[in-house]
């Protein structure tokens, strides 16, 4: 049985050594073919130097360098067009594979032929570990899966999985460019695959640093936040998923739950008052582009909700006093959240 894991990089040169020994010890217990496909994309803090370091002399590392930078999820794409058989795995540059369990939940995937496999986790921040949040939310049933990645209820990682080749070609599954590009991969992956395995091996340590891309705030996470959230509606309408009575109720409550992603972490973030009038104003007119998001009826079940809902009835009655606004929505926050995201 053949397992190929892609790592995209892009200026990690303090964490990938120890994610690249993770492989090669996973490689080394194995009784199975690994492969390690790294993509550099336009690293420019010597990743690149590291990279050709550590991997000299081991014949099942590939190394394939852009030409310009493309982000993590076509970076992935990339690699994926040189993989012929078997299943592939991801790992990002600043985690680490635990060999062990990695190795336990591929077998007992593999052993029964499974299009998806996944695994509990670890995600560490501050030297502190808490297991993967969502896994005892997965089941092996369809239209449960299908209810809940409608919800976004469910971990958007692809790093928690491996998946058949055939599922990934079969159903031309790819990575869209832009952040969040996991969400659309990995919630088609699980709901198309005709065998899943599903492992208690905690497998995969997942590290969160400040400075990493879902740890930060921009334009560019509203986009892949909001397009996201959008594209699994379209995917699954087109993929005919989407004939449940509950479908677009589900779909609400999920918008509703980016929404709230996107402004809690622009309220929460350390940046100046300017750059988050700048980004709640870029929130309200990406919402308003986007068809599926324009004319999002009123919820008010949630706190989320309740933010949410707030946010869209008060921000053309402020939009003269952005500040006010600002503040408006701390307050609301406080109100709702105070503590729970501190």
């Amino acid at each position: 049985m053949k397992l190929s894991i892609i790592m995209p990089v892009y200026n990690s040169v303090d964490t990938v050594k120890k994610s690249i020994v993770s492989f090669k010890k996973l490689s080394e217990i194995s009784n199975f073919n690994c492969r390690l496909f790294i993509v550099d994309d336009c690293s420019t803090d010597q990743s690149n130097i590291m990279i050709d370091e550590i991997i000299k002399s081991n014949e099942n590392i590939d190394l394939i360098q852009n030409k310009k930078n493309i982000g993590p999820g076509l970076s992935r794409n990339k690699a994926l067009e040189k993989i012929r058989s078997g299943y592939v795995g991801f790992l990002d540059s600043d985690d680490v594979i635990i060999p062990e369990n990695y190795v336990k939940s591929f077998n007992s995937g593999s052993s029964m032929k499974a299009d998806w496999i996944t695994f509990n986790g670890w995600t560490e921040s501050n030297d502190v570990r808490n297991e993967k949040y969502d896994f005892d939310r997965i089941v092996d049933n369809t239209k449960k899966l299908t209810k809940k990645c409608v919800r976004g209820e469910l971990d958007g990682s692809v790093i928690f999985s491996i998946f058949s080749l055939r599922l990934i070609n079969d159903n031309a599954i790819r990575f869209p460019a832009g952040y969040y590009e996991d969400i659309p991969f990995i919630y088609t992956a699980m709901i198309l695959a005709k065998k899943r395995c599903i492992s208690n091996e905690y497998s995969y340590n997942k590290i969160n640093r400040s400075g990493s891309i879902v740890n930060t705030i921009s334009k560019k996470h509203i986009d892949g936040l909001l397009d996201s959230c959008v594209s699994i509606k379209r995917n699954f309408m087109n993929r005919n998923l989407s004939n449940y009575k509950e479908f677009e109720s589900d779909y609400i409550f999920g918008a509703y739950g980016y929404l709230a992603t996107a402004l809690i972490k622009i309220l929460t973030h350390n940046i100046s008052s300017k750059s988050k009038i700048e980004l709640v104003d870029y929130l309200y007119e990406k919402k308003n582009k986007l068809l599926e998001l324009r004319n999002l009826p009123i919820r008010t079940e949630t706190k989320k909700d309740l933010l949410i809902s707030f946010f869209i009835n008060n921000y053309e009655k402020q939009k003269i006093n952005k500040d006010l606004l600002l503040e408006e929505l701390y307050q609301r926050y406080d109100i709702l959240f105070k503590g729970y995201y501190g």
